[in-house]
């Protein structure tokens, strides 16, 4: 994308983007970081809506690595690997029919199902919020059209490297959090 914006502003000449385009660009470039952000929390929802009801043992997700700063999601988390933790230990040396481990079964199925029915209401939390940024979106780049055709072709191009950096940096700050 910087190539792509230094190759057009080569080709056109220097081009100084107006006030109303700049505000354009700005307005543009934060919507698709909205979008995009919203995109991978909807992503992680859904991968942790399959492995949850897959079954599948959690103690090997950490809450953060998720990217939702959600406090009830990551307690019932906590709470639901706390208790297949106790499960395990309750296990080594009895069988299932003891009844500790049947009550611990129990806690897990209501925390499992709470934890469902959270992840649910995040994952349509998230497709409201994606509706609302796409109409947003549209009436950004309706206004957009508005702008002369070299100058909507730099804003798009320094668009994309905007939203490029924007995701670049907020991936880092992701991985900076889940180190």
């Amino acid at each position: 994308i910087e190539q792509d914006l230094q190759n057009f502003k080569e080709e056109k000449g220097t081009v100084n983007l107006s006030q109303e385009s700049q505000a354009y660009l700005e307005s543009l470039t934060t919507i698709d970081a909205d979008w995009i952000k919203s995109e991978m929390e909807l992503s992680s929802m859904d991968y942790l809506y399959d492995y949850v009801t897959k079954n599948k043992h959690l103690a090997q997700l950490a809450p953060s690595s998720l990217g939702t700063p959600d406090p009830l999601l990551i307690n019932l988390i906590s709470d639901l690997q706390l208790l297949q933790s106790k499960r395990k230990s309750l296990r080594f040396g009895t069988s299932d029919a003891n009844p500790a481990v049947k009550e611990i079964d129990e806690q897990i199925a209501s925390t499992k199902n709470s934890l469902i029915e959270n992840i649910q209401s995040i994952r349509n939390r998230v497709k409201v919020g994606l509706e609302g940024i796409t109409k947003e979106l549209a009436e950004s780049e309706a206004m957009i059209k508005k702008v002369p055709r070299i100058e909507r072709e730099l804003l798009g191009i320094q668009r994309n490297f905007s939203v490029n950096e924007n995701i670049y940096l907020y991936l880092l700050q992701k991985k900076a959090e889940t180190g």
